[in-house]
């Protein structure tokens, strides 16, 4: 027996839009379904379907659902159970839909239906027709007292100087549709001027008059509220003292008030180690009506903190961190930090394996002798095997860092340390010499051990992307190192490089990104070869640290990681008389002198699943040389054609999913124009080396075009 929907909806539904059916209306039943769900749209288009979407509780069959109808002829595949059709539920939709473009911006929009049904599937095709009606746009703002003066006028003079910069910010909205968005959006923004400029309790109403399709927004706020801070107090601090979290707030009694500058405050607490969580609360006080008192509560963590993390790159295969911390070392609430790292390079690929251990010691002062300067001290330990050399290294190095804000900081850094080289591959420009046994047998002789001194500047200054609110992210990054004097440093050289990324949401849903890079080596002093080239070799392996190199997973994706660009095969010596050889597992990177990277990328939520998840389509670039004649290679290297100056392209996608565990990240590049090593086997790459063959008979592997980058988890 079927069930009918009461006939007195069916007169309704008449009533509200007309309706084109393929069978009798009457014969929908509890047991009719939606096929689909479509929109079309009168009179232009302003607002994509997605959002549309959004508003409606009807929807036709999920991707999944269509899956299974296609498979549910399998003995373990069930049929999939759809949402049943509901007429009532379609008339809230339409007033939903109307509802939302009212919010939206539009006058008189209307939006009617289409609905038809077929009897053999028992299924309803639904259309909703939109008109969308006229918008109305925003002209001006006026911000008025409650005798409808200008605020302006009633402000004191040093508010009246700053006063333009805000009505500048809300007229960037001019000409936009004056949707409920926009309007809060420019509420909020006079609320928070005035909280900012010592107004604790803006009261700020808006109104707005409409005329011809334009829109004059007035708002009216009140300008006798203005309030210095009186008492500021701290709760639940139980070893911290009241002196300590205070330093961090910059505002004192006897200040203005100011919202944002108490915003900074909190945000400084949260960033000292101990405070879990950190609370504000403005009270009027009760000593006089022009003071607001400010009530500060914090929740310490344990006072000592055992925290780990494990996770997985292609790179440096599992990957793991602990330490151990006491995070209010001798008061003053430093943070005294035992760590250690592993990269076992198990489950890597060989050829990208890298392998490091380490230990440190992080001491860190976050007040120093201001709220935005912090400093540290690390001496460590660390033992590396990777595609520059196997090496232990030991040293220590301290830094200044200054925060001006989220994404804004200033890092001096200083460091010395003490590099010890166990093992090297020809890493170095090979060809200077006839042979590759003499070639290898010269590169063992050397004395790579260094001891580098080094002073560094970075910057970092950025916004971040924010896709809801259509804002760009843009964020700029700046560094220089200098290493030296000679009684401090056996290598010597000065290096800049910087980098600049943008993100331009599209849409709610569409990101476009590029970011561009270059860098600089100017090797000076010891560092710099004999006239006659005789330690070329030795004094550019000395500087393999501070060599440019490209490729990996956050830059040119189509290659591993330092690998675009100049490199040679992985060989050793194994018999120095028979001058036979052994290796060429992986291929070793030359790098160069300078370098510039770009890419550009398009982003967007992951297909059928959506957001955090997201998924991106990638184009990269990158160019590695030598532009000192002083390191040029001889004229007959011996692999010929490789050491070039070419740019290289690469494309491909990728996604990202959030876990439990972290971000689970997956890259897969291809190189557009490939080199002569990066199509060939490193192996039999070494192989023609060693009999004395050319390398471009070396057939090609087509598969080695192909890069993935695959991680997972949060490794520092």
């Amino acid at each position: 027996m079927t069930r009918g929907w009461p006939l007195f909806l069916w007169p309704l539904l008449a009533l509200a839009s007309p309706v084109e059916a393929q069978a009798p209306l009457l014969l929908v039943n509890g047991e009719t379904r939606v096929a689909s769900v479509s929109f079309e749209f009168s009179h232009g288009q302003s607002l994509p379907v997605s959002q549309l979407r959004s508003q409606i509780a009807l929807s036709g069959p999920s991707l999944g659902q269509r899956v299974r109808e296609v498979l549910d002829i399998l003995p373990l595949v069930s049929s999939p159970r759809y949402d049943p059709f509901s007429p009532p539920e379609l008339l809230r939709d339409l007033v939903r839909l109307e509802r939302h473009y009212l919010e939206a911006g539009f006058r008189g929009s209307k939006v009617e239906y289409e609905v038809s049904l077929d009897t053999v599937p028992n299924a309803v095709e639904v259309v909703f027709v939109v008109r969308e009606g006229q918008p109305i746009l925003l002209d001006r703002v006026e911000v008025v007292d409650e005798a409808g003066r200008p605020l302006e006028e009633q402000l004191p003079q040093e508010l009246q100087d700053v006063w333009p910069r805000l009505m500048e910010g809300m007229l960037l909205s001019r000409g936009e549709r004056l949707s409920s968005s926009l309007r809060i959006q420019i509420l909020d923004r006079a609320s928070n001027w005035l909280r900012d400029h010592g107004y604790p309790f803006p009261e700020v109403t808006a109104e707005s008059v409409e005329e011809a399709g334009r829109a004059r927004l007035i708002l009216t706020a009140r300008s006798d509220l203005r309030m210095r801070v009186g008492a500021m107090d701290v709760e639940g601090n139980a070893r911290l003292s009241h002196r300590v979290l205070l330093r961090e707030v910059p505002l004192e009694a006897g200040d203005w008030y100011s919202r944002s500058r108490l915003a900074e405050g909190q945000r400084r607490l949260l960033g000292l180690d101990l405070v879990r969580l950190a609370t504000t609360r403005t009270e009027r006080s009760p000593e006089a009506d022009s003071l607001v008192d400010i009530r500060i509560r914090v929740d310490e963590g344990k006072l000592r903190l055992v925290s780990g993390g494990l996770g997985y790159v292609t790179e440096s295969g599992v990957s793991g961190d602990l330490s151990w911390g006491h995070r209010d070392f001798l008061g003053g609430a430093r943070t005294l930090e035992v760590s250690t790292a592993a990269r076992t390079g198990w489950l890597a690929p060989e050829e990208n394996r890298t392998e490091r251990y380490g230990v440190s010691v992080l001491l860190r002062q976050p007040y120093l002798f201001d709220r935005r300067l912090q400093g540290s001290i690390r001496p460590f330990v660390e033992y590396r095997d990777d595609v520059r050399d196997r090496s232990a290294e030991a040293g220590a190095e301290s830094s200044v860092f200054y925060e001006r804000g989220p994404q804004r900081s200033v890092t001096l850094r200083y460091a010395l340390t003490q590099r010890w080289i166990l093992d090297t591959g020809p890493a170095g420009p090979l060809g200077e010499c006839e042979e590759l046994a003499e070639c290898l047998r010269n590169l063992e002789a050397l004395r790579l051990d260094r001891l580098t001194s080094s002073l560094g500047l970075t910057v970092r200054w950025g916004r971040a992307l924010d896709i809801q609110r259509r804002t760009r992210g843009w964020s700029v990054l700046g560094s220089g190192e200098v290493a030296g004097p000679p009684g401090l440093s056996t290598v010597q050289y000065g290096k800049v490089v910087g980098e600049g990324s943008l993100g331009l949401p599209i849409n709610d849903w569409l990101v476009l990104s590029g970011r561009a890079g270059f860098g600089r080596l100017f090797p000076y002093g010891a560092s710099i070869p004999a006239p006659d080239g005789s330690d070329r070799l030795e004094v550019y392996l000395k500087l393999r640290d501070a060599i440019l190199t490209a490729g990996g997973a956050s830059d040119v994706r189509g290659w591993g990681p330092e690998l675009m660009g100049p490199k040679v095969p992985d060989i050793k010596v194994e018999d120095a008389d028979e001058a036979s050889f052994r290796g060429g597992r992986r291929y070793l990177p030359l790098g160069g002198l300078a370098r510039w990277t770009a890419s550009t990328q398009v982003e967007f939520p992951l297909p059928f699943v959506g957001r955090p998840h997201g998924s991106h389509l990638f184009l990269d670039a990158g160019r590695i040389w030598t532009p000192d004649d002083r390191f040029k290679l001889s004229e007959t290297p011996l692999i010929p054609g490789e050491i070039g100056d070419a740019v290289r392209f690469g494309a491909g996608f990728g996604v990202l999913i959030a876990t439990p565990v972290g971000p689970l990240l997956v890259d897969l590049g291809y190189k557009l124009n490939p080199s002569l090593l990066d199509v060939r086997d490193p192996k039999k790459v070494a192989n023609a080396l060693a009999a004395g063959e050319s390398v471009e008979g070396v057939p090609e592997t087509p598969l080695r075009r192909w890069h993935l980058h695959f991680s997972v988890g949060r490794i520092r």
